[in-house]
């Protein structure tokens, strides 16, 4: 299951419109606060004050901002210091760490001097965003995109 989220999404659009013909079916839930299964409450990192200091604790973000489909992240931020973002980012002495939750439906055409959209737009799987990063001028990459593990996924 290697698809680009995108995929997922014009799955999930066509099911969504298979069943329009129905007179009424569940109301889309858009909570800004949720509970997980260990009744701990789960809130949405774009309700915190932007670029501000979160509390610890468990946050969800839906990285393609649309209520109407299923997507949403679940996240720990455990320790004080980090921030509210497309994620969360913690700075530090030289520096800072992040974590960006996003959709990416296609690239630039130069990371730093032309911003218009790739085209044709990258290909709809994993192994094509890769690559396409990886080809993402001015940047050189110096070490080939590689399958990982984390955490079981």
């Amino acid at each position: 299951m290697r698809q680009r989220t995108y995929r997922i999404l014009s799955v999930t659009v066509v099911l969504a419109l298979g069943g329009c013909g129905a007179e009424s079916g569940p109301e889309p839930v858009t909570p800004s606060t949720t509970r997980a299964a260990d009744t701990a409450v789960v809130e949405d990192i774009w309700d915190q004050p932007s670029l501000q200091s979160v509390e610890p604790g468990t946050y969800f973000m839906d990285p393609d901002l649309d209520p109407e489909t299923p997507m949403r992240v679940v996240y720990d931020i455990e320790a004080d210091g980090w921030s509210q973002w497309a994620g969360g980012y913690k700075p530090f002495d030289g520096g800072h760490v992040g974590l960006s939750i996003a959709t990416v439906r296609n690239l630039v055409n130069d990371g730093c001097t032309d911003h218009s959209h790739a085209d044709p737009p990258i290909g709809p799987t994993v192994d094509d965003l890769a690559a396409a990063l990886t080809n993402l001028a001015p940047f050189q990459v110096s070490l080939s995109p590689e399958d990982v593990t984390i955490y079981g996924y």
